[in-house]
């Protein structure tokens, strides 16, 4: 117990203190059981996090998906947006030496 408190100088409560052994019992349950479920506290916090990272990660790969496939999209409407300006401006010029004939 008195490793426990710290010998001699040094902070805690030494072997010389006038604790009785019983609230010196006490207190120790107390200390380790606050740091039992301070640990326990803290595991809950950080595998909290790691599934929150895991979250972010997975909706971020979406969106770069989702990104990519807007981006695709994108370009394919402006493709067929100058193909059908192409096509109409063929269509005008056709109509017009028709027309002109």
């Amino acid at each position: 117990m008195a490793r426990l408190w710290g010998e001699g100088g040094g902070g805690g409560v030494s072997s010389s203190s006038s604790s009785s052994p019983s609230s010196t019992s006490i207190w120790t349950t107390f200390l380790v059981e606050s740091h039992r479920a301070s640990l326990h506290t803290h595991r809950s916090a950080a595998l909290r996090l790691e599934s929150l990272e895991a979250q972010l990660r997975i909706a971020s790969e979406s969106n770069m998906l989702k990104t990519k496939e807007n981006c695709i999209l994108l370009d394919q409407l402006k493709q067929m947006q100058l193909y059908h300006e192409r096509e109409r401006k063929a269509f005008r010029d056709k109509l017009l030496d028709v027309v002109q004939s």
